[in-house]
C-alpha cells in the first residue's frame, strides 16, 4: 500500500531528507520503542532476506507537487530543432515575443531548452498526462503550455563556519595541543511555506500503524538528521487522507521511476538510466555515543555507491526490484545494513 506524507519544515535542517535515513530513522524508532523485546529490531530487518518484498520503502523528500525527473537521454539536436520548428509559433507567444523574426525566435528558443534540460523537477500534474506515453518530447510539449514553477527554488543552503568544543571544558581545544578544529557546516533553509511530499510504501500490514505513529508524533517530536539537539530538524507532518494510489498507476508499464536513492547487489545487471551518488552514512542512536568503558564509537559507515532519484529502471517487474536485501559488510561492525531499496513509480516511456 502506497500512503503520502506532508512534510512541514518548521526549522532548517543539516542532514538532506533521504529515503535511507528516514530509514535508519525508522529502525531506531522500533529499536527504542520496543527495548524490552529483544531482538525486535534484528528480526524486523530479517525481513529484508527472505525474498519477500521489503515491509517499508521510504522514499526522498520532494517539494510538494513535484516528482524527480526522469533520467533519461536528451533529444538530439537535429530532434531539438525538429521540436522548434513545429511549436515556433507557440514559442513566440508563450516564451520569447511575437513580433521577433523566425532567425531570432529559433535562436531563443533553443536557449530555452538547454534551461529545460537543467529543470530537477516535474509537476504531478505534468506527470499524469505523460506518464502513459513518457518523452522528453512530450516533457518540453508540458513546460511549453504550462505555467511551470519547479524552477522556483524552495530550499536556501546556508554555509556556517564552526570549531569542535571540549564537552569536558565546554572550551575550543588549545590550536597547541590538537585542537582548533575549525569546519564549515551546510545548512538547509526552507522558503516560506515550502512543503515537503514524501512517499511510503508498507508491503507488511503489521507496519502500517508503526509508520504513522513514527511519522506523526516519533519525528515530530524527536527530531530529523544531524543537530537536533540545537533545533535542527523540527518537522510537522501530517498524512494526505486524499492522496489515491489508483491515479499514479500506469497500463502497460515498460520502466519504473525511482523516488530513492537505490542501491542493492547485482543493481548493474539492471537495464536503466541514472546519476551516480557516493552516499557517506553515519549512524546514530547509541552508535554514535562512547560506551560505558570508554571506548570511542565508529560512526562511519563505508562510502556507498548510489543510483540518485529519477533514476530508470526498464523492462523489470518491480516487485524484483522491491525483494533485493539490504546491503551488507558497509561498517565494521559486521550486523550494520543499509537500505538501498527503491520505491518506484510505474510509467510507460516511448521508445
Amino acid at each position: 500500500m502506497l500512503s503520502r506524507y506532508v512534510i512541514t519544515p518548521r526549522s532548517p535542517i543539516i542532514t538532506p531528507l533521504m529515503s535511507d535515513t528516514f530509514f535508519g530513522h525508522f529502525c531506531w524508532y522500533l529499536a527504542y520503542q520496543h527495548n524490552e523485546t529483544e531482538n525486535y529490531l534484528s528480526d524486523f530487518l530479517e525481513q529484508f532476506h527472505c525474498n519477500q518484498p521489503a515491509p517499508v520503502i521510504f522514499s526522498c523528500g520532494f517539494p510538494k507537487g513535484f516528482l524527480p525527473r526522469p533520467t533519461i537521454p536528451g533529444m538530439k539536436a537535429s530532434e531539438t530543432d525538429q521540436f522548434i520548428q513545429k511549436h515556433l509559433s507557440e514559442f513566440k507567444k508563450n516564451q520569447i515575443s511575437p513580433d521577433i523574426s523566425d532567425q531570432k525566435a529559433m535562436f531563443d528558443s533553443r536557449v530555452i531548452i538547454k534551461q529545460w534540460k537543467k529543470r530537477q523537477w516535474i509537476s504531478l500534474d505534468q506527470w499524469s498526462s505523460i506518464n502513459h506515453n513518457y518523452s522528453e518530447f512530450s516533457l518540453y510539449e508540458q513546460y511549453l503550455t504550462t505555467n511551470d514553477s519547479s524552477q522556483q527554488k524552495y530550499t536556501e543552503l546556508d554555509i556556517v563556519g564552526a570549531n569542535f568544543v571540549n564537552r569536558l571544558t565546554g572550551m575550543v581545544p588549545d590550536r597547541d595541543f590538537g585542537g582548533g578544529g575549525f569546519f564549515h557546516r551546510e545548512k538547509i533553509w526552507f522558503n516560506h511555506n515550502s512543503q515537503v511530499h514524501l512517499y511510503v510504501d508498507i508491503n507488511d500490514n503489521t507496519c502500517e500503524q508503526l509508520v504513522d505513529q513514527f511519522l506523526l508524533e516519533y519525528l515530530p517530536d524527536y527530531g530529523f538528521g544531524a543537530d537536533k539537539s540545537v533545533g535542527m530538524g523540527h518537522l510537522g507532518i501530517k498524512k494526505d487522507v486524499k492522496f489515491d494510489p489508483q491515479t499514479i498507476q500506469v497500463e502497460n508499464a515498460n520502466a519504473q521511476l525511482s523516488l530513492s536513492y537505490a542501491s542493492f547487489e547485482g543493481i548493474g545487471n539492471y537495464r536503466a538510466h541514472y546519476k551516480l551518488f557516493t552516499k557517506f552514512g553515519r549512524l546514530g542512536g547509541h552508535y554514535a555515543i562512547p560506551e560505558a568503558s570508554g571506548k570511542k564509537p565508529n560512526p562511519f559507515k563505508k562510502p556507498v555507491l548510489m543510483f540518485e532519484p529519477g533514476a530508470v529502471f526498464y523492462d523489470v517487474d518491480p516487485r524484483e526490484l522491491i525483494r533485493q536485501p539490504l546491503l551488507k559488510d558497509i561498517h565494521s561492525n559486521k550486523a550494520i545494513r543499509h537500505s538501498g531499496i527503491p520505491l518506484l513509480m510505474p510509467f510507460r516511456i516511448e521508445r
